[in-house]
């Protein structure tokens, strides 16, 4: 069987969250920042998206990490989920340096000083953690978070009025009181919660007057008062 083209990826989980690092097989991209690489990689590789991210090989929550070379930090990472692209993502940020340091490839110094990483959204610096030589937690200091618009409400199909805030911090959240749902806030109900935030987030996406929002969060109060 004659074979065209050659991909190296490793697999990782954060919390349970999957990371899909590919550490070869993808072609050289144009642009001198890591926005313009993955623009690139959008416009000319998208095809590559599916045949990487996509069944039999990978499923719908799969997410890729792309390194890439930076002329401002360390690195350059981008991220790719399975049909959209992402400026920015922590969980799959920790996956990175998780697979780094299984492959024995952190940036000499790593232990003591962290690294820094161009992302689309921006520079964020990455430490670790390690006991008896392995790595046992990432911190990563994000781009600056702001709250972008508060007490937004608008009309959801199925689920009435809905009032959120919309907050940046590497991507744009819509962030709602789960109260407002007439749905248990539990592990059995994820799935109709998943299908909650996609109505909240497809209503605010098709109205104007606030930022395009990536994901929707519910909160809910907890024992103890916490949220």
């Amino acid at each position: 069987m004659r074979t065209n083209r050659i991909f190296t990826v490793i697999d990782s989980h954060t919390a349970g969250h999957p990371t899909r690092t590919v550490t070869s097989g993808i072609p050289p991209l144009r642009g001198s920042t890591v926005r313009e690489r993955m623009n690139d990689f959008r416009d000319n590789h998208d095809n590559l998206r599916s045949l990487l991210l996509h069944e039999p090989r990978g499923h719908a929550a799969m997410c890729a990490a792309v390194p890439v070379p930076s002329h401002v930090a360390d690195q350059g990472l981008f991220f790719i989920f399975s049909y959209y692209y992402a400026d920015m993502c922590g969980h799959a940020t920790i996956g990175y340096i998780a697979t780094l340091t299984a492959m024995g490839a952190l940036p000499s110094g790593f232990e003591q000083n962290g690294m820094s990483i161009e992302t689309p959204a921006g520079i964020i610096h990455v430490t670790g953690t390690f006991e008896a030589g392995r790595l046992t937690s990432v911190v990563l200091r994000n781009v600056p978070s702001y709250l972008a618009a508060s007490d937004i409400s608008i009309e959801v199909e199925g689920l009435g009025r809905i009032t959120c805030d919309i907050a940046y911090g590497g991507l744009t959240y819509a962030i709602a009181d789960a109260s407002q749902i007439d749905l248990p806030f539990d592990v059995g109900h994820a799935s109709r919660w998943c299908r909650a935030g996609v109505a909240i987030k497809e209503a605010l996406n098709a109205s104007s007057g606030h930022p395009q929002v990536n994901s929707v969060l519910f909160h809910s109060p907890i024992e103890g008062g916490s949220r």
